[in-house]
């Protein structure tokens, strides 16, 4: 009894001394509650679960959870449904545009062609990422070619910013033995379209591990000016090293 005590004590006091493991399950429990704190309307027993179970309702309540969780994560975008204009498009093929639940953009690289009230048909060239939203999706290959089709009309550099979550799925879409915070960076090597799930099916209970998915992708996202503004300081001063050196080889006698 006194060896398992000393051996919990140690794992104790490791914890607390390695702010890694402290910070990784300060990041965990906080998530797990913020999962549940969203979800609660829909697992409750109260008026708001009755209209929320509804699947048209419960999607709709999804995608405005979805959207001001991205408006919060990333203040410096825009979030807007509508659809991805391409240079290439034609006004006579316009009927052909796929919709997007919900575009990530940059309006300081150029401005919607139209927006109104959440609503924007953006250009091509100010897109950053899109999520994609399904109330319940047992086509998932179906799904990922829907996917794929919003992936091209995405400049070739943020074309893997796509995510698909569906709000109810009888088994899980994400491997578990996939998921770390650097998932989107592994997935755009592998250049794999990712879908993840929010409630485990008729059980209706939160899948952590989806929504983890999705945190993940927004923290991702959120921090792709600054790893941008990171690569061209690390250019400059590659670049100014490079001119300092040629300059002290000419100025050798």
């Amino acid at each position: 009894m006194q060896k398992g005590n000393q051996s919990h004590s140690s794992s104790l006091h490791l914890e607390i001394r390695n702010p890694v493991i402290r910070m990784e399950k300060y990041f965990n429990e906080y998530w797990k509650d913020f999962a549940n704190a969203f979800i609660h309307p829909v697992t409750s027993n109260g008026l708001i679960s009755k209209f929320v179970s509804n699947p048209a309702v419960a999607g709709l309540y999804m995608e405005t959870w979805i959207r001001d969780l991205l408006k919060t994560m990333m203040p410096h975008y825009r979030i807007s449904a509508g659809a991805i204009i391409r240079s290439s498009d034609r006004i006579s093929e316009a009927g052909k545009i796929p919709e997007c639940a919900l575009i990530v953009w940059d309006p300081t690289e150029l401005p919607a062609i139209f927006e109104k009230e959440g609503f924007a048909l953006v250009p091509s060239f100010s897109v950053r990422a899109l999520v994609e939203v399904k109330k319940n999706s047992q086509r998932i290959p179906k799904f990922k070619d829907h996917l794929a089709k919003l992936q091209d009309c995405m400049l070739d550099e943020y074309r893997n910013n796509v995510l698909g979550i569906v709000f109810s799925h009888s088994e899980p879409l994400y491997r578990r033995m996939d998921l770390d915070p650097n998932w989107p960076e592994k997935r755009r090597i592998e250049n794999d379209i990712a879908v993840t799930r929010i409630l485990t099916g008729r059980s209706r209970k939160i899948d952590f591990e989806g929504v983890l998915v999705l945190i993940y992708f927004v923290r991702y996202i959120a921090q792709l000016n600054k790893r941008q503004s990171d690569q061209k300081l690390n250019q400059m001063k590659s670049e100014l090293i490079h001119d300092m050196q040629l300059i002290q080889k000419l100025l050798e006698p």
